[in-house]
């Protein structure tokens, strides 16, 4: 005959089981199965924390012994010489950003419509190369660092302000010109202020490690309504 058995479970609980064996049986495999379920809890929990932990000490131990990038200044008017080239900052330009499409209406391709000089700048900077070694490399994407923000320009723009790079012409020594953009909306208020009384250092960057090679961009034109 079949009886109904109710066997503890965890807590208050009480679970019924329709049973025809004996009643002692089945309440024994319940409670095995809920100590079995217990024990992988535990187990689980113990793994976690030490993953947790090994994580842990290794973000520790790289951030203790990790190398910091060596800093390497270049005042403008001094040059850098790296991978085969040596830099050397000529001079900058900067431009309240409609006014530079203005004066130049050639590159109005590039002009976006939503940016104007109450939110951006144009910092038009002018830096030569020279070969040093026959085998280089030329660093195409420079940044630029000020404040905490680092930038990139338009390698379209770029392209086309530098048709020497790519129609064979250039010769060790030419002048080249990137366009970088400053947004206000990256700035504080005080920080946009100082860009517009020009008392910013701009510095451009070739290579971030194990060397951060800075050319400092100190004296600055203006142009346009500022």
């Amino acid at each position: 005959m079949q009886e109904m058995v109710f066997c503890g479970g965890t807590g208050d609980h009480l679970y019924p089981f329709i049973y025809a064996g004996n009643k002692s049986d089945i309440c024994q495999d319940e409670r095995k199965k809920n100590e079995v379920n217990k024990k992988k809890k535990i187990a689980g929990i113990v793994l976690a924390i030490a993953v947790f932990l090994i994580i842990g000490a290794r973000i520790c131990y790289v951030t203790a012994h990790a190398r910091l990038p060596e800093q390497n200044v270049i005042t403008q008017g001094g040059s850098l010489t790296y991978r085969g080239l040596t830099y050397q900052i000529k001079g900058a330009v900067l431009w309240n950003y409609e006014d530079y499409f203005k004066e130049h209406p050639e590159y109005q391709s590039y002009q976006e419509s939503w940016l104007t000089g109450e939110n951006t700048k144009l910092l038009m900077v002018a830096y030569t190369v020279e070969k040093i070694q026959d085998q280089n490399v030329l660093e195409t994407m420079p940044s630029i660092q000020y404040f905490h923000v680092f930038n990139q320009f338009d390698p379209f723009f770029f392209s086309d302000l530098n048709p020497a790079l790519s129609d064979g012409t250039f010769a060790s020594g030419d002048t080249l010109y990137i366009p970088y953009e400053i947004y206000k909306a990256a700035l504080t208020k005080e920080q946009w202020e100082q860009v517009e009384n020009n008392q910013v250092v701009y510095e451009m960057v070739l290579g971030t490690y194990p060397v951060k090679n800075r050319l400092q961009i100190t004296d600055i034109e203006m142009e346009g309504e500022q």
